[in-house]
This record gives C-alpha cells, sequence and structure tokens, in this order.
C-alpha cells in the first residue's frame, strides 16, 4: 500500500508564548501528538489595472510539532522556520537556528516570524 499524507485545515486559534501556538483542530478533526503543523503566509494577487483579485499565493513560513491535542484544538511548539516549499521544509534539520513568534504587540526581531490570530495553517502526517 502507498505512503501518503493527511492533511488538515487549520487556523491559528492564538499565540501562546515566543515558541508556541493553538490552532483550531484537535482530536475531532484528526489531529494527533507529533504531527506537523505549517503555518503560512498568503499574498493576495490584484490585476494592476481593475484591481481584481487574480488569485492568492500561499508561502510556508513556519514549522511546528503538536504536542497538545484537546477535542476541538492543538497546540504546537516551533521546529523550525519553513524552507521555500513543504516538502522542503520538512527535510531542514531541527537543529538549525531557532526561531521565535512576534505577535501583534509585541517587536519583532531578526530571529522572528510574525504570526496573526486567525492565520492559515495545515497539520499534516504520514499515513499508509
Amino acid at each position: 500500500m502507498a505512503e501518503h499524507s493527511v492533511v488538515v485545515v487549520a487556523k491559528v486559534a492564538t499565540v501562546i508564548s515566543d515558541y508556541e501556538v493553538a490552532l483550531n483542530v484537535g482530536s475531532e478533526s484528526g489531529v494527533e501528538i507529533g504531527d506537523v503543523a505549517v503555518l503560512f503566509r498568503e499574498v493576495v494577487v490584484e490585476d494592476p489595472d481593475s484591481g481584481e483579485e487574480l488569485g492568492v499565493v500561499s508561502y510556508p513560513k513556519l514549522q511546528l510539532r503538536v504536542n497538545l491535542v484537546q477535542d476541538r484544538f492543538c497546540t504546537a511548539r516551533i521546529i523550525d522556520s519553513a524552507a521555500t516549499s513543504f516538502v522542503s521544509s520538512l527535510l531542514v534539520a531541527s537543529g538549525s537556528t531557532r526561531k521565535k513568534i512576534a505577535s501583534s504587540g509585541v517587536r519583532a526581531t531578526a530571529d522572528s516570524v510574525y504570526v496573526e490570530i486567525g492565520e492559515p495553517a495545515e497539520v499534516r502526517r504520514s499515513a499508509v
């Protein structure tokens, strides 16, 4: 049987600390401890002449590991900043420079990644 990835679409519910967020999905959605969550930065592409929205481009920006699961939410801690693609972000060694989470009202630094409540995320795990 071929191996595939299970994906649960989520959003950031709250920023817990410099290294941890809560997501709005939990065991009721199939999330398990150890799953990998990726936060995304979305860029809206607009037509310069009409102003019409042409689409949205999503870039992975932060990779986390789920460390607590409740029925309707989970918490996840930073593994590393995301690379330029989701596949390559899974290959990033966890021993590289540690990023921090900056949220509303907190001044971002060179080692922080800005995270807002409601930002899109995906929780993934490999399944057979």
